[in-house]
């Protein structure tokens, strides 16, 4: 990887000194954050140590576009199963991004592609660097502030960022590329490629905004007015995980369960989480198929073992069922489960009824 030259390293008057106590003063401040946002940085442990799981398992070239949505999920869940008394249970979140972008875009590409973002980084530093603008020390800070945010947070999910990096970049290279010799084709021909790649771009904005203004509609109380536009918008944002789930969200709440289903499988495979787990659940419960209803609240408490819902919905199948058992077992199991949200209504609801539903078959019980 490339290294700025040492008379480079002296016009910033990094000595030796200097940078050990950059370090330490980093250290110290990653410390404190810690220690004030410990369950905060923990949650991101966990983020990073599933996604280490996913790197390691397609090293080189990563699980493709949305591979981070359509795999996380099903492997935190792979994780709780085999760690069922991790320390990590009671932080576990629905996640869509490991909060940290160089971690994200390895899942995403593999290893190949994290050498080219950061051969990449390393040209455009380079050339800061032997730049002769004044304000070089203030586009170089800029950078690295970039990379330390997006160590553990995702500023480049952020469009304002994108403006800001782009401004930056145009900025701080100009001294650079005014330097070469076929500057107006090289100028003209990024125009070019720029312009190709806004028409597809603008059709699939047109398409985000009529689904935007459909999904209005339907939160609106629409929701069976709007679903032949639903199905029209289908044909092109088919590939598209978030509207797969709003569209099969919508189909389960028109009661169209097994249209529902066919779109959320579909969903599975670009985007799958804990919602998306638990919808799939819903539309196999009302389809009258208990069991496969039961695994799939199961497999979404595996996802996030701390939410309580999964547990409360088998429990109510097995009641419905006749099967006193089971259904003891798991009001049980929310009983003794450790609470995450120490004041939330629904837990307290849901524990009640569990309580309710031991009490009551232990009832039945005594009377025989």
């Amino acid at each position: 990887m490339w290294m700025p030259k040492l008379g480079v390293i002296k016009d910033y008057r990094f000595n030796r000194k200097r940078i050990i106590l950059l370090w330490v003063a980093l250290a110290l401040l990653a410390g404190v954050l810690y220690w004030c946002k410990q369950d905060s940085a923990d949650g991101r442990l966990l983020a990073w140590k599933v996604s280490a799981n996913m790197i390691a398992d397609r090293l080189f070239w990563g699980w493709g576009n949305n591979g981070f949505d359509a795999f996380y999920m099903p492997y935190q869940a792979d994780y709780f199963m085999r760690n069922p008394e991790s320390s990590f249970l009671l932080l576990a979140d629905n996640l869509s991004h490991p909060f940290n972008e160089f971690l994200w875009f390895t899942v995403q590409y593999g290893i190949a592609g994290l050498m080219l973002l950061l051969l990449m980084l390393g040209w455009i530093l380079k050339n800061v660097f032997k730049g002769c603008d004044k304000q070089k020390k203030l586009w170089v800070s800029l950078y690295f502030a970039l990379a330390i945010w997006a160590m553990f947070s995702y500023p480049f999910h952020i469009p304002f960022v994108w403006l800001v990096m782009a401004y930056l970049l145009s900025v701080s290279l100009f001294p650079v590329f005014a330097r070469f010799r076929f500057v107006r084709p090289l100028a003209f021909c990024a125009l070019l490629v720029a312009f190709l790649y806004s028409v597809p771009m603008a059709v699939s904005y047109k398409n985000e905004v009529h689904w935007v203004k459909v999904q209005e509609k339907a939160l609106m109380g629409e929701t069976l007015d709007m679903l032949p536009q639903y199905a029209e918008l289908y044909k092109d944002l088919k590939d598209d995980g978030a509207f797969l789930y709003n569209y099969g969200a919508e189909l389960h709440f028109a009661r169209h369960y097994n249209e529902a289903l066919k779109i959320l499988q579909e969903c599975a495979s670009k985007y799958n989480d804990y919602n998306v787990q638990m919808l799939m659940a819903s539309c196999y419960q009302h389809l009258g198929q208990p069991q496969m209803a039961i695994e799939k609240y199961r497999y979404a408490n595996r996802m996030v073992p701390n939410r309580f819902l999964p547990l409360y919905h088998e429990m109510r199948i097995y009641r419905e069922n006749g099967d006193s058992v089971n259904a003891c077992e798991v009001a049980r199991t929310i009983m003794n489960k450790p609470v995450k949200i120490k004041k939330s209504a629904a837990v307290k609801r849901i524990i009640q009824e569990a309580n309710e539903c031991l009490d009551h078959y232990t009832e039945r019980v005594m009377r025989r």
